[in-house]
């Protein structure tokens, strides 16, 4: 009886570890490129939403009847980038909130940005929103004779939103990619 050894199995063995080393390498290689493409994203939608956030406080900062002081019988629109929104208080018509001997009228308002100026509640153009809110507390009485104590606007900034053409709002979207960017601007009065 003669016993044979055959070695073609060798060059099979080689090709196939060669071939795992080269996938091996090759998932290695994608899933950084994976990880720097989300982080990219992240840091882009970020981006995104400061500067909506940022952009809802200038709206208000350079708007000259709600820089300084609130007109406390009529709600007061704003007019950023085009477009004119009004400011509404929480209540209407805009009540006070007594708090100690101070009182306090919150407004709000919702904001879109578009990359290129043009109409923000076009979803091809939206670059973000803003919602914006106003806190402003008064001493003395509630008829609007009071002195300004301070003005406190809160921004939330927003990266994807929706618009609600029925209401005029925006809202941010219901989406793992959404993130929030928050900003706060006060005026104390001396």
């Amino acid at each position: 009886m003669k016993i044979t050894y055959s070695k073609s199995g060798y060059t099979l063995l080689f090709a196939v570890l060669i071939a795992s080393l080269v996938l091996g390498v090759a998932t290695f290689i994608l899933g950084i490129a994976r990880k720097q493409y989300i982080l990219s994203s992240a840091t882009r939608d970020s981006m995104y939403s400061f500067y909506a956030a940022d952009s809802g406080i200038e709206c208000i900062a350079k708007s000259s009847n709600m820089a300084f002081f609130y007109d406390m019988t009529v709600n007061s629109s704003i007019d950023c980038g085009g477009q004119n929104r009004v400011m509404v208080d929480t209540a209407s018509p805009p009540t006070p909130v007594l708090s100690g001997s101070y009182y306090i009228y919150t407004l709000h308002t919702t904001l879109g940005f578009a990359a290129d100026g043009t109409d923000p509640t076009n979803a091809n153009n939206r670059w973000g929103c803003a919602d914006v809110t106003i806190v402003q507390t008064f001493d003395g009485i509630a008829d609007g004779s009071s002195n300004l104590k301070q003005s406190v606007t809160n921004s939330r900034g927003y990266n994807i939103c929706d618009y609600n053409s029925a209401t005029g709002v925006y809202t941010p979207q219901n989406s793992p990619r959404t993130v929030e960017r928050y900003l706060a601007w006060s005026i104390n009065a001396i």
